[in-house]
């Protein structure tokens, strides 16, 4: 398992370094840590959202996104992206709203209309898994499929059992986020989430649903599946079927493809 690296003050000093208060409008954005994730441009690009790039690559070029370059802070790259996921309330300190895209995913609708559609008055909002609805059942197959060492999970499982967390209790995708980010139950929640990662797994979506039901925080869903709505196309990762091609296999299939995306 990699070292953490969670000294508060390094930390502190890492957010300061990449912090953007040129931004008052709603910003989309995305990280891309250990050139692991190919950046997607947009064709129907919104001009009333800023969109932002945060990424290890010097070599990453976009005519959409706004690239900011920065080193790792971790020895691990994917949990230096996770910064930038869970403190967009200290990333962009003048913007109210914010959506995470995960760069596994592509924009394919228009931005407006997805605002407009499901935003309203909701502090945060996630798509629900496609699969799943329960952190045990998660946790099962992240340890099946090898995707953090099986004492780990194992250990977060069990303190959240003790805890008196419920079985089928919802299961977010972590891969779109929407915020108010600056509202003080959600800025609270994602500094719990962050405690969460650096305690037990880094796979974010046993935690996320723990922490929610912990704060007493009612979770958003949008409507519309995450792999069957207009605004977002799943591709994880490159050599895998679309999300769109996928929609038309069996489920046993499906469950299958997914969970080696996921």
């Amino acid at each position: 398992m990699e070292t953490r690296n969670t000294d508060n003050k390094l930390l502190d000093s890492f957010i300061t370094s990449v912090r953007d208060s040129s931004i008052s409008q709603r910003v989309v954005y995305t990280a891309i840590f250990g050139n692991i994730d190919v950046l997607k441009e947009v064709d129907n690009k919104d001009l009333s959202v800023s969109y932002r790039c945060f990424t290890d690559n010097r070599n990453l070029k976009s005519n959409t996104w706004k690239i900011t370059y920065c080193e790792d802070l971790f020895a691990y790259p994917r949990l230096t992206a996770k910064v930038f996921k869970l403190f967009p309330n200290l990333i962009f300190p003048n913007s109210e709203e914010s959506l995470w895209v995960d760069a596994t995913f592509s924009i394919t609708g228009n931005l407006t209309e997805f605002f407009d559609e499901y935003i309203k008055d909701k502090p945060i909002i996630f798509f629900r898994h496609p699969l799943r609805d329960c952190v045990y059942k998660e946790a099962k197959i992240c340890a099946l499929l090898g995707k953090d060492e099986d004492a780990i999970i194992k250990t977060q499982i069990n303190d959240y059992k003790a805890l008196g967390m419920p079985k089928k209790n919802g299961l977010v995708h972590g891969g779109i986020i929407f915020r108010k980010h600056h509202r003080q139950e959600i800025s609270k929640l994602m500094e719990d989430w962050w405690v969460q990662i650096n305690k037990y797994s880094i796979r974010d979506q046993l935690s996320l649903n723990f922490v929610a039901w912990m704060n007493g925080i009612e979770l958003h869903y949008f409507t519309k599946r995450i792999l069957d709505n207009n605004f977002f196309e799943w591709g994880r990762p490159d050599y895998l079927p679309k999300a769109s091609f996928l929609k038309g296999f069996s489920q046993k299939i499906l469950t299958t493809w997914i969970n080696i995306a996921g």
